[in-house]
């Protein structure tokens, strides 16, 4: 995503077993990218920004998640003391 909307990568991954890995360049994305229909490149730049926004409400929905369990437990916690 970061290379086609020309950010900061949003995403890290970590292997749990042997693979290959292909590396692109930039050169050569964009030249992936030029090849597609002129339309489509509006398309995937609105797709990735959307992808970006709902990943970043679902972490921070994720956050809360955490937050209010903790606060939960701890209620618990105090009510059976």
């Amino acid at each position: 995503m970061g290379l086609i909307s020309e950010t900061v990568r949003s995403a890290n991954i970590t292997a749990i077993g042997d693979v290959t890995v292909g590396v692109i360049d930039k050169e050569l994305f964009d030249k992936a990218m030029n090849e597609f229909p002129d339309g489509m490149k509006p398309i995937i730049l609105a797709l990735v920004e959307r992808l970006r926004r709902t990943t970043h409400l679902l972490t921070r929905i994720g956050l809360e998640l955490e937050n209010t369990k903790t606060q939960i437990n701890s209620y618990t916690l105090k009510q059976q003391e």
